[in-house]
């Protein structure tokens, strides 16, 4: 009888401990809690459901939406993003799984999904973007890529910069995933072509995560942390940069970059090596912004 008490108490009470297990939630961190009885063992996915689960014959409650980071120093340790239907949240999660960077860049989406399971993955705007819609498209949240390329002189490192718009209440908002920012006026959260009009009057940068923004940012034997940094110091440095971005709006659909601007740019535009399609203006709006926004609150 003594030897079944011994075995039922080994399977079913924790043994061990973790030289950290902690939860994020937005930016709040606290110490993750322990449960007497765990319902699975820890699923082998980024992106996981409510519940309790066993890592490691600990076993944790990870009941709540937000961000799950469990290891030991020099040996291993793991992350996990739970998610139900909370959206902001979901977003607040993801901006902690990534952070600027070249080394993961070129990666397939699946390979990127196996290595933020156990640490950052390190991508540029664009792959970042991309990233991200593919997650909130598996959730069946609607997003689209857009692109803003300067009419400055262009160069070989800061031709402009790519972002995610995301659809809820039949509303476009815009979401910059790679630097964990949105935009607001006085009314309401901003899709890209008000962004972009915004660069004229006022608006205000809203950090959504205290997650870091800057992994190794080397790229040909030349480390850019300096340059992108110099951009993020004040919000002031910020908007002098998207400014310089936000000349040129680019909405891909099926493959081809839709965009507008001054007609007497769309030569120079469509000279930058991507397929791309001229727009006016009120074309471009009726076709990606066929709705009066409605104000809500920030």
């Amino acid at each position: 009888m003594i030897k079944y008490f011994l075995i039922f108490f080994l399977f079913s009470t924790p043994l061990l401990s973790h030289d950290f297990a902690y939860f994020v939630s937005g930016d709040n961190c606290t110490t993750l809690k322990t449960v007497k009885q765990a319902q699975y063992p820890l699923h082998n996915s980024l992106i996981i459901p409510p519940g309790t689960y066993i890592h490691q014959g600990i076993h944790y409650d990870m009941s709540r939406e937000g961000v799950y980071r469990i290891g030991d120093i020099g040996k291993s340790h793991i992350q996990r993003v739970v998610y139900n239907k909370n959206f902001l949240t979901l977003m607040k999660s993801l901006a902690w799984v990534h952070w600027h960077g070249y080394e993961d860049d070129q990666k397939s989406f699946s390979d990127k999904m196996k290595i933020a399971e156990t640490r950052k993955i390190q991508m540029i705007c664009g792959s970042a973007s991309y990233f991200y819609q593919a997650i909130l498209n598996s959730y069946n949240i609607q997003s689209r890529i857009v692109l803003f390329l300067t009419l400055d002189p262009w160069n070989s490192y800061d031709n402009g910069h790519t972002l995610i718009e995301v659809k809820q209440n039949n509303d476009w908002y815009l979401w910059d995933v790679d630097l964990k920012r949105y935009f607001l006026n006085d009314k309401y959260q901003l899709d890209a072509l008000q962004f972009c009009d915004a660069q004229n009057s006022q608006y205000t940068i809203y950090r959504y995560s205290s997650a870091l923004v800057f992994g190794n940012c080397t790229s040909n034997s030349y480390d850019y942390s300096f340059y992108f940094e110099g951009n993020l110091i004040s919000e002031d440095s910020l908007k002098r940069w998207y400014k310089h971005c936000a000349q040129v709006l680019m909405i891909e659909e099926n493959g081809l970059w839709y965009f507008t601007c001054e007609e007497r740019h769309a030569s120079r535009v469509n000279s930058y090596g991507m397929p791309t399609k001229y727009m006016p203006r009120d074309e471009f709006k009726a076709r990606f912004y066929p709705h009066k926004k409605i104000p809500r609150d920030h």
